[in-house]
């Protein structure tokens, strides 16, 4: 790759050793507290305004000093043109001891293949982003979503690239929202900055909601569909 992509990773790797959070994270013996998911896996459907166009799914499973998050989505719809966007991702993250340990993901987006892959030495995440070499050090929590500490921190890392994202969170409060289970309290936060979301965690770390802006400036959604526990 070219000298201007190459120095955007270094300056993206350079804020996140500033930015990114100093203190321990919590250890897996704390998962009684809402750090980690419950084993098994959520299923969403991923809308585009009112009509659903695809799925996504998370399965999380735990060992000791390690925990497992996997996740897979696919959709795709018609852009004004006529033109299909297609999007497809599938990534694995293994946390040991609270830490982000390895992240692998491949992604299909709108015809552009893109391939991460990131395993920690020591106290940084080093491997490649496609054919580009990078590091990121500190304690740190990807695009993904399903993490609850997503809307805690002002840096994120790039499920799909590799690059570090500065966010500003803020939190809109409590609405009630209908799982799988029946409507349920859920903690509403809007992420803006270098990426745009709005995320909604109801009890056990859970996800339940997200959305952000599509390719033409609409809405896409991912809202869950079932729950299965292990």
């Amino acid at each position: 790759m070219g000298k201007p992509h190459a120095r955007r990773s270094f300056l993206a790797t350079g804020l996140a050793a500033a930015l990114l959070p100093l203190a321990a994270p919590p250890s897996l013996a704390a998962r009684g507290n809402e750090v980690f998911p419950a084993p098994g896996s959520l299923l969403f459907d991923v809308f585009r305004g009112a009509a659903r166009v695809g799925s996504h799914r998370f399965e999380f499973g735990d060992g000791p000093g390690y925990f497992t998050a996997r996740y897979r989505s696919e959709y795709a719809f018609a852009l004004r043109s006529g033109r299909e966007w297609r999007y497809r991702n599938e990534g694995e993250e293994v946390w040991r001891d609270g830490w982000l340990d390895s992240l692998a993901s491949d992604t299909l987006r709108d015809g552009k293949a893109r391939k991460l892959r990131l395993q920690r030495e020591g106290e940084a995440l080093y491997g490649k982003a496609d054919s580009l070499a990078i590091s990121v050090s500190g304690y740190v929590i990807t695009t993904s979503l399903w993490h609850r500490d997503t809307p805690f921190t002002q840096v994120l890392l790039g499920h799909e690239d590799g690059f570090t994202k500065v966010v500003s969170v803020a939190r809109l409060g409590s609405e009630t929202l209908q799982a799988p289970e029946g409507p349920v309290a859920a903690r509403r936060y809007a992420l803006s900055g270098e990426i745009e979301r709005n995320l909604w965690y109801g009890p056990g770390a859970r996800l339940l909601r997200a959305s952000w802006p599509g390719p033409e400036g609409e809405i896409l959604s991912l809202r869950l569909v079932e729950q299965i526990e292990l």
